[in-house]
């Protein structure tokens, strides 16, 4: 094994162990938004490179700044839909065993995904990407994994089926997601301060009515409202 094969390896067994912990539903989003992310910037890449052209004198720097950008920002949109669909479906924050499995195995596929994203960028180096890759076991193979998602998205035209958008576009949506989060907090905190305001009156209604006036009934009633509400 060369030292690509090791940093290959690295990469593939720490992604399984972070997607152990974050759960199959955020790693479908986590993949879809790498896949999404490489077949737009793939595609894209060289329009907003000609942008990029007045800032980034050289033409392989602006590709690649171009890749990037549009790969992060399409990548990051994915992570916070991914963050938003479970938060909203699963009420409970302990992932089950099942969820972590599925979780790590999609999240070694995921690191096949960005080993292979990475090779991009380093094969417009071809003295570098020669070098790195020279007696690598595992380079070929990472290879033909850029090549076929590259053909798939071409032979199923699979950018049709994507909406037209910009980079205004992109980061729009990610605000709207960014509100729709705030809107979950927001919602959260009054329904604790609504708790506390009823804990408080409940409290208040018993120092003013004289105990001898209750009954060991109606006694026994607040004492356990006051402790439902404590419990939220």
């Amino acid at each position: 094994m060369t030292i690509f094969d090791i940093i290959v390896a690295v990469i593939l067994g720490l992604c399984f162990l972070f997607s152990l912990f974050k759960g199959m539903i955020r790693e479908v989003f986590s993949l879809l938004g790498y896949l999404a992310g490489y077949v737009l910037a793939l595609n894209y890449q060289d329009d907003l490179a000609e942008s990029l052209k007045e800032a980034v004198a050289q033409p392989v720097i602006a590709r690649i700044a171009g890749f990037v950008i549009i790969f992060l920002v399409v990548r990051i949109s994915f992570g916070l839909l991914g963050r938003l669909i479970r938060r909203f479906m699963v009420s409970s924050t302990v992932l089950s065993i099942p969820d972590r499995i599925f979780g790590g195995v999609l999240g070694l596929a995921k690191g096949l995904v960005i080993t292979a994203i990475v090779m991009f960028p380093l094969s417009l180096f071809e003295d570098t990407y020669k070098k790195a890759t020279q007696g690598s076991v595992l380079a070929p193979y990472l290879e033909q994994i850029a090549n076929f998602m590259s053909q798939e998205a071409h032979e199923r035209n699979l950018l049709d089926k994507f909406p037209k958008i910009s980079v205004d576009d992109v980061k729009s949506k990610i605000k709207q997601l960014s509100d729709l989060d705030k809107l979950s907090q927001d919602m959260k905190e009054k329904k604790d301060d609504l708790f506390r305001g009823i804990q408080e009156k409940a409290k208040q209604a018993v120092k003013d009515k004289p105990q001898e006036e209750y009954s060991d009934e109606d006694k026994d009633k607040l004492k356990k409202m006051l402790n439902t509400f404590s419990d939220k």
